[in-house]
């Protein structure tokens, strides 16, 4: 099971939707420092997509997304908690983990 909800809309990239729905999870709390992260295989399985795309996922995960002994693991918050601002499609979002 993934521990994020990702609805895949038309018109913007499927990488770029988790990859979104990754980050707003990890800012927001719902994944954890230390909590793994999806598999290439559970991602693919789960969201019924390409294995290629799910790769790309993993192998590019957001930022506090790091390689563990047995997996990829969230690493803990480097500093105190602001909003984050990243590209998804043609435009900028926020996320405030503050006001969640």
């Amino acid at each position: 099971m993934i521990p994020f909800r990702v609805d895949l809309r038309p018109g913007v990239s499927i990488y770029e939707q988790i990859v979104y729905a990754a980050k707003k999870a990890i800012i927001s709390g719902q994944i954890r420092s230390g909590d793994p992260f999806p598999s290439v295989r559970v991602l693919s399985k789960e969201l019924k997509i390409n294995p290629n795309t799910a790769h790309k996922v993993v192998t590019r995960a957001p930022d506090r997304v790091k390689s563990g002994p047995s997996g990829r693991v969230v690493s803990p918050k480097l500093g105190a908690l602001a909003p984050a601002y990243f590209f998804f499609g043609r435009y900028f979002f926020s996320i405030d983990a503050t006001t969640t």
